[in-house]
């Protein structure tokens, strides 16, 4: 299963990962092509340092709704409730659109390179997540005494039996 997700499809799935990145910087530059001033060639450090704040902001907030108390009892979510997260939600869109555009001119970054970049570290980490890096430090995660590896990790994520990957 590893090698389905990160073996000869990477190739495609970072296209597709490409794409969808696209889509979002495209209309987030037409959201904020609205207001006169508001993303400047070459972006200056204030509004890629303010980006970065409003979008950690907006992770806070999701935080906030999803009930991150492990020690607190959650009640059963209301549709009120669904609906508060999926706007925090699209806010962490608006402004990771709004980053990568101002991320996109600054750089001359691809939404290739981010996509490549994006499966490149997923794979390091999960090597690491399963001390499969040879890093030092990373010895992986045991569970029920036994040390996963990343076949093990892989068939117990819901949905990644080799029928469900398309």
């Amino acid at each position: 299963m590893w090698n389905e997700l990160f073996g000869t499809s990477d190739f495609m799935r970072s296209l597709d990962l490409a794409v969808g990145l696209d889509e979002l910087i495209k209309t987030q530059r037409v959201v904020s092509g609205m207001i006169p001033g508001h993303i400047t060639e070459p972006p200056t450090n204030k509004q890629v340092m303010l980006a970065c704040f409003a979008l950690q902001g907006e992770v806070f907030e999701l935080a906030q709704e999803l009930g991150w108390k492990d020690w607190k009892e959650n009640p059963e979510m209301t549709d009120e409730q669904r609906q508060v997260i999926a706007e925090e939600f699209a806010d962490i869109l608006v402004f990771l659109g709004y980053l990568m555009n101002l991320i996109k001119l600054r750089t001359d970054l691809k939404t290739e390179d981010l996509a490549d970049a994006y499966f490149a570290k997923s794979k390091k980490n999960m090597a690491r997540f399963l001390g499969e890096s040879g890093e030092e430090g990373y010895t992986g995660v045991v569970v029920d005494g036994e040390q996963m590896v990343m076949e093990d990790w892989w068939n117990e994520v819901p949905g990644t039996a080799v029928d469900d990957v398309e």
